[in-house]
């Protein structure tokens, strides 16, 4: 190999190495300048797609979702039909073709506030004026009527036994505990009306009087017996 042909070898792979070198920072700056990303919720997220609402307000950006993305949620590897709405979440993207690259999530937490819980707790207490299968109307002390809905998963006691709600009836005593939200009764005690014991004492008092004036006829029948007979033996 000729001296002259080395020495072009040698300048043009030179040429080609500054050629690469400078090139890299320019194809990485312009790689840069495609990419996007966004931080905030997922307000949607399904086969082939997700959607976020920025945190720092605006529109939501609408992205595509392929194979090539890699997504994780909790630190996690999972798919983007594992992604819920409300994940807090930072994507990264590609602007032109807004194809989602990395998609970072994580699981919304869930508030175990009692107080929340216990604000849809509602109670009545009253007088029932109807009942019948899937409602009770109770009347409450002011005057104002309020309608409980009852389903199987509802408990209700009349005067201390498990019934059914067409057993109970107008004017028991009732206290409701229920949801405010679904107005549906989780427990129902009541108490029935108590019966007064006049008609024992009625019927009682009715017996002995008609006993008594059967024994007054009896002693007018046996007087007025005698009396025919002691004149019928006269001479």
């Amino acid at each position: 190999m000729s001296k002259k042909l080395i020495n072009f070898i040698t300048v043009t792979f030179i040429a080609f190495a500054l050629l690469i070198s400078t090139a890299s920072p320019a194809f990485a700056s312009s790689s840069a300048k495609s990419e996007g990303e966004v931080e905030g919720s997922i307000s949607a997220a399904g086969s082939g797609f997700i959607s976020v609402t920025p945190k720092k307000g605006g529109a939501a950006v609408n992205l595509s979702v392929d194979g090539s993305t890699r997504i994780k949620r909790d630190g996690k590897n999972v798919a983007v039909t594992d992604l819920q709405a409300g994940d807090r979440v930072s994507v990264k993207y590609n602007k032109t073709t807004m194809l989602a690259l990395r998609i970072d999530a994580k699981a919304k937490k869930v508030s175990n506030n009692s107080n929340s819980s216990s604000n849809k707790n509602g109670e009545v207490n009253g007088v029932v004026s109807s009942a019948g299968p899937g409602t009770i109307t109770i009347t409450k002390k002011g005057g104002s009527s309020v309608t409980i809905t009852v389903d199987g998963s509802t408990r209700i006691k009349r005067n201390g036994k498990n019934v059914s709600a067409a057993d109970l009836q107008a004017g028991d005593k009732v206290e409701v505990k229920y949801n405010k939200t679904t107005m549906l009764a989780s427990k129902v005690e009541a108490k029935g009306v108590k019966t007064n014991g006049n008609s024992n004492s009625n019927s009682n008092s009715n017996s002995n009087s008609n006993s008594s004036d059967d024994n007054s006829n009896s002693s007018d029948d046996d007087s007025n017996s005698n009396s025919n007979s002691n004149s019928n033996s006269t001479p």
